[in-house]
């Protein structure tokens, strides 16, 4: 409500939808999962979350796909038979964990387009939030400065990061040939997002270095895919 006043700019639509499942962890034992990592399963047009939650005792699944409802203009778009459609030709640990999905409940994915001014008087000096202290003019400019570039890096790259995770066809076989090349342990691609945040855009370090879809080499993974590998079962790099 707050921006909507503020910046008068509305929401950007995805056309995909999110379910989630958080259930003790003794359900989903058998299921293939990991207790200790966030493991992401990638496919054409969906993926899938599971990571525990309260020290191992639950354990949180979220699955998100691309609405053919949406996309042609329906209201009633992400519904549980879209959600069993989506993920109906996927991996075992992924159709073992969709029927524990809540089905009450759904969320539609939307974001806003990164804005370049996050000061607007008062409001923006409170949220500044400076203890107290005199220097009133300064918080907001000094919090602006270092909060608009970053907060465009993370909107602008999870947008992407999205598209690349839901490719299909050739493009899902080069994301997968350069995923699968990549050492587990490799975190240089979200590297930038939890080094130091209190940045100019001056300071930013770049982000990371890109790799070229057409640079990938897929007869290894399609050959991997034909013999079974399944779909949906691309991991990106990262816990």
């Amino acid at each position: 409500m707050a921006r909507q006043q503020l910046v008068g700019d509305d929401v950007v639509g995805s056309d995909c939808v999110a379910y989630r499942a958080a259930v003790p962890i003794e359900r989903v034992r058998e299921n293939g999962i990991t207790g200790k990592n966030v493991t992401v399963y990638v496919g054409p047009r969906c993926h899938f979350v599971q990571y525990a939650l309260r020290g191992e005792k639950m354990f949180n699944q979220v699955a998100v796909f691309e609405s053919p409802k949406a996309l042609a203009g329906r209201e009633d778009w992400g519904t549980p038979d879209e959600l069993d459609a989506a993920f109906a030709d996927t991996c075992d640990n992924v159709s073992r964990g969709i029927p524990l999905m809540w089905r009450d409940r759904w969320w539609r994915m939307f974001d806003r387009d990164p804005i370049g001014a996050w000061v607007h008087g008062r409001i923006a000096r409170q949220s500044a939030g400076n203890g107290g202290r005199p220097d009133w003019d300064a918080a907001p400019v000094s919090y602006e400065a270092v909060r608009v570039e970053h907060c465009r890096r993370v909107v602008t790259t999870a947008r992407a990061w999205g598209e690349l995770w839901h490719l299909d066809g050739t493009e899902r076989l080069r994301r997968n040939a350069i995923m699968r090349a990549r050492d587990v342990r490799d975190y240089g691609f979200t590297d930038w997002v939890y080094g130091p945040t209190a940045l100019t855009p001056d300071e930013e370090p770049s982000m990371f270095t890109p790799i070229p879809p057409a640079s990938a080499r897929i007869e290894e993974v399609r050959e991997a895919e034909s013999a079974g590998a399944g779909t949906g079962a691309a991991r990106p790099p990262g816990p």
